[in-house]
């Protein structure tokens, strides 16, 4: 139980490591974000399976420490965001390696290789996120109908 912990910090665990980890093109540590995307976009289930059975765990506490620092949410709402999380942050590390497609669009100002950048940035918007107005699930929300003439 103890204090509620700052929820900057619990998502700079998170995501640092593996932000830096594909920087160091020195460390066999420089594959491993490039095997978690490659899981992700692999079809079938046996990849995922395996990354599911090594992280779950960690991923579960994260989500726990996330709710302590956040309890307003429910934990619904925290699984949820926490898989938001980790999609943007396996979008941004990906555009280094693959596209530079950010510091295209950004006419050089958004460079996803400057790990410690790219690691504060998604500290900032993931937190935000978190700390975001929790979804009233008991309430119906009507779909945009496109109508056909």
């Amino acid at each position: 139980k103890g204090e509620r912990p700052e929820l900057e910090e619990i998502i700079r665990i998170l995501v640092g490591p593996f932000v830096r980890a594909g920087r160091d093109k020195h460390s066999r540590s420089f594959y491993y974000p490039r095997l978690v995307m490659l899981a992700r976009a692999m079809p079938g289930d046996h990849m995922g399976a395996y990354i599911s059975a090594q992280h779950d765990e960690l991923a579960r506490r994260f989500i726990r420490a996330m709710r302590r620092a956040t309890p307003e949410l429910g934990e619904e709402t925290a699984y949820w965001r926490y898989g938001f999380a980790i999609g943007a942050m396996l979008n941004v590390v990906g555009d280094a390696y693959w596209s530079y497609r950010l510091k295209g669009l950004s006419q050089g100002r958004c460079d996803t290789d400057q790990a410690d950048r790219v690691t504060e940035e998604l500290v900032s918007f993931i937190a935000a996120g978190m700390r975001g107005s929790p979804l009233d699930v008991g309430k119906k929300h009507r779909s945009m109908k496109r109508k056909t003439r």
